[in-house]
């Protein structure tokens, strides 16, 4: 059920073959049709209200990204170098082009030079500048408040505005998937003129961070933000890929996944991304709305964290791993909306050397008790399971997980928090293991890079020097095979039992032409093309 972007032989042949120009997927709309347009009746209207049901950490900037609902929001905001399309392709966003060396050491970046801020000052090759290399020094605090690497700026031994309009990356080891990070939303780009002198704290705390002075340069401005109740978008007319369809857009925070189909069917709201997979049945059957379950690129899983003296011994994640009746619970509850996984969802499943981890609560006990043998785990002691009660599905996987490892004997305790609570906790040592979801790990392998150590803490010097190795190697079917040997090491250690990939559930009024993304969160990278019929 896994949409991929690309096929690592199709990066390979961008990055290592002869040096490349690559133009981006989508143009930009003429003056002469946009006036035409405009003369037509194509002036913006209409007001979507939206929601995604996850949690939205107050804050505006890369540097305390956490969630795929600040990524939508981002994607109104503001503009990386690069994005995606709706087939994950990657295609242009402030730039028009680039231009990759024959070894991957080199990207020059060729901007759109009708690309404003929202406060009129032109989108700059400096503008790139100054945030890679704030990203550079604030490279810890990027770490601290936010849950994505910027692997991609800390790989850049230097950056350089060739002119007003180029921007020219030299890598300091040659990247295969350089352009594959600068699509997550940690890398968007940030005005200068507005930022400059600022401090990691400041950025964060400060009147941009906080949601009450943004000027980025996507298609809508930011009107207004309530924190855990609505952010008011208006549509952005000076667009440099157009001015979008749509006047108004209001996102809605805190929206319960209990009634959020109902409040879809009343009108309330217009669009509601990542349902329930249980509220399809009934959308499917109502009037004037569209539902759709999309496969997904994320995907539901245990973290653990390593370091913890109860969680630290493989033995024991594997045993939880093997308790758990995972299968059961997707075929049922989650009404099969997604696949069932034994390894990283960008990995190869198939690698006849990886276990799938069956349920098999004797095989659990086993484990658990020769661990328990060896003094890695004390059997008196409960494990810590802690989860958000707002996230839809946790309650119900927590439930099950309870359910299972009562029956296994292992003595344990769920932890209920609300999203604000659960995040701060993850910030802490006061917990063994979280359910989590769900990120875009089905793009590729590469996207695991990012979470080691991580959330995790589990640290492999032999899987971080592979991870080192496949950057730079050239050859699409030795990186698959160097790919195939992390995947065995993560799945003999699990620092995450994978659950399933997530097939999510999406609804709409008839009204609205939306572009949905098999990564959900980002389904706004094109939303100036959406139409609202009245």
């Amino acid at each position: 059920m896994r949409l991929r972007a690309m096929t690592l032989a199709a990066v390979a042949m961008l990055v290592f073959g002869a040096c490349s120009s690559t133009p981006a997927a989508t143009t930009k709309p003429s003056a002469a049709a946009t006036a035409a347009a405009t003369a037509a009746g194509g002036a913006p209207a209409g007001q979507l209200n939206f929601t995604r049901l996850s949690d939205y950490p107050t804050c505006f900037h890369p540097i305390c990204f956490q969630t795929g609902n600040q990524f939508l929001a981002f994607q109104l905001l503001f503009n990386g170098l690069v994005k995606r399309d709706q087939a994950e392709k990657i295609i242009g966003s402030l730039a028009e082009k680039w231009d990759v060396s024959a070894d991957a050491t080199t990207y020059t970046f060729h901007l759109d030079m009708h690309a404003v801020w929202h406060d009129g000052k032109p989108v700059t090759a400096e503008d790139v500048v100054y945030t890679v290399t704030e990203g550079q020094k604030n490279a810890q605090a990027y770490k601290d408040n936010g849950t994505y690497p910027i692997t991609a700026w800390l790989n850049t031994k230097t950056v350089e505005a060739v002119d007003a309009n180029t921007v020219k990356f030299t890598l300091s080891a040659p990247s295969a998937v350089f352009l594959d990070q600068i699509t997550d939303p940690a890398y968007m780009i940030m005005p200068k003129h507005v930022l400059s002198g600022q401090t990691a704290d400041q950025l964060k705390t400060g009147d941009f961070g906080t949601g009450k002075k943004v000027v980025g340069s996507g298609p809508y401005k930011l009107v207004s933000y309530a924190p855990d109740q609505v952010i008011e978008f208006a549509a952005n007319t000076d667009y440099f890929k157009g001015s979008p369809k749509i006047a108004k857009i209001f996102y809605r925070l805190k929206v319960s996944p209990d009634t959020a189909a109902a409040q879809l069917q009343s009108g309330e709201l217009g669009m509601v991304l990542d349902l329930k997979p249980s509220d399809f049945d009934v959308l499917a059957k109502a009037k004037g709305i569209k539902v759709l379950q999309t496969p997904g690129l994320g995907q539901e899983s245990i973290q653990f964290l390593t370091t913890q003296p109860q969680v630290s011994d493989a033995r024991v994640r594997q045993a939880i791993y093997y308790a758990f009746d995972r299968k059961t619970l997707l075929a049922t509850v989650f009404k099969g909306a997604g696949r069932l996984l034994w390894i990283d969802a960008g990995f190869d499943p198939n690698d006849p050397k990886l276990d799938k981890y069956d349920f098999n609560q004797a095989k659990a006990k086993d484990l658990l008790a020769a661990a328990a043998k060896d003094g890695k785990y004390d059997a008196t002691k409960p494990i810590r399971i802690i989860y958000s009660t707002e996230e839809p599905g946790w309650p119900e996987i927590a439930a099950a997980l309870d359910s299972d490892l009562k029956k296994a004997g292992i003595v344990h305790e769920m932890i209920p928090l609300d999203g604000a609570a659960w995040e701060a906790k993850l910030g802490t040592k006061d917990w063994d293991a979280t359910v989590q979801c769900c990120g875009s790990p089905g793009l590729g392998p590469f996207k695991a890079i990012g979470l080691f150590p991580g959330g995790t803490k589990y640290d492999n010097k032999e899987m971080n020097d592979l991870f080192t190795k496949v950057g730079t190697t050239g050859d699409a079917a030795a990186r698959t095979a160097i790919y195939g040997q992390i995947g065995q090491i993560l799945n003999q250690n699990v620092p995450y039992n994978w659950l399933w990939a997530v097939a999510h559930t999406d609804a709409y009024t008839d009204k609205l032409t939306p572009q949905i993304y098999p990564n959900a969160r980002e389904s706004f990278a094109q939303v100036e093309q959406w139409t609202l019929n009245p």
